[in-house]
């Protein structure tokens, strides 16, 4: 499944607020946030961790907070979310 990112970015969770709702016992309601910064032509995207319950791993770390980058792998319970940078057409 594709999910495109725009700025400020989405929550991630298996809650019914969050933005992109995921059906994996392993995840929190409210698990986690993308957080997509531009300033000028600069991109920066990052994954905060909301206190879940299992955490957030970002290439095989657990972070609180970490930057993400093109193939980037992060791990919320069972399920892993592979982040493809492209440029806005």
């Amino acid at each position: 499944m594709k999910h495109p990112l725009s700025p400020p970015g989405v929550v991630i969770g298996r809650g019914n607020d969050a933005d992109l709702k995921i059906d994996d016992p392993g995840i929190s309601r409210r698990h986690a946030q993308i957080k997509i910064h531009q300033s000028g032509t600069e991109t920066t995207v990052t994954i905060i961790d909301l206190d879940s319950t299992n955490g957030v791993v970002l290439n095989g770390h657990k972070v609180a907070t970490g930057v993400v980058g093109d193939g980037s792998e992060i791990r919320l319970g069972n399920t892993i979310i592979v982040i493809r940078m492209s440029e806005a057409v």
